[in-house]
């Protein structure tokens, strides 16, 4: 993240390997990347993906309980701003092409017989790096980005995230 005075780095998360590569596709998942600034540079071989997420706990950061009925509790859990760098890649591949959208994030797994990370997304496409090992990091900051909404049922195990319409 670009270093601001209203914005602090929370936690920083970092995959050299698989199985830390599995670490952070937990963290990753069901966040909301900002397809329209994913971005590529090829002379420090460096993917940057914008994505905001809830804190599990970063920072101490949590949700707020709202309400109480007698289906569900709902709380508030804020939405952070954070950024997936995936070093020592060449130029993405994408299954679809390149749109100013944001667009759910499934996870990110390392496939060495095609030598590439591959960031699934919610929407069916995926974003391809090519690279011959694992180096990615996630950067999560302290800057609230929006809100959303969680019910957990208390009689009906189930839980919903969503976003409250505009005030």
């Amino acid at each position: 993240m670009s270093a601001s005075p209203s914005s602090h780095l929370l936690q920083h998360l970092l995959a050299t390997d698989g199985e830390a590569l599995g670490d952070l596709s937990t963290w990753l998942h069901e966040g909301d990347g900002d397809l329209g600034r994913l971005g590529w540079d090829p002379r420090r071989a460096v993917v940057s993906l914008p994505f905001t997420q809830e804190p599990f706990g970063a920072g101490g950061l949590g949700p707020r309980h709202l309400r109480r009925t007698w289906l569900y509790d709902e709380f508030e859990l804020p939405l952070l701003a954070c950024r997936l760098l995936v070093h020592d890649v060449g130029r993405p591949r994408l299954s679809h092409p390149l749109e100013e959208r944001t667009v759910g994030l499934l996870g990110i797994a390392w496939y060495p017989a095609i030598e590439a990370l591959r960031i699934d997304l919610a929407d069916g496409g995926w974003i391809e790096l090519p690279c011959d090992h694992v180096f990615a990091e996630i950067e999560v900051t302290d800057r609230v980005t929006s809100w959303a909404r969680r019910r957990v049922g208390r009689w009906v195990p189930y839980t919903s995230t969503f976003h409250p319409p505009p005030q």
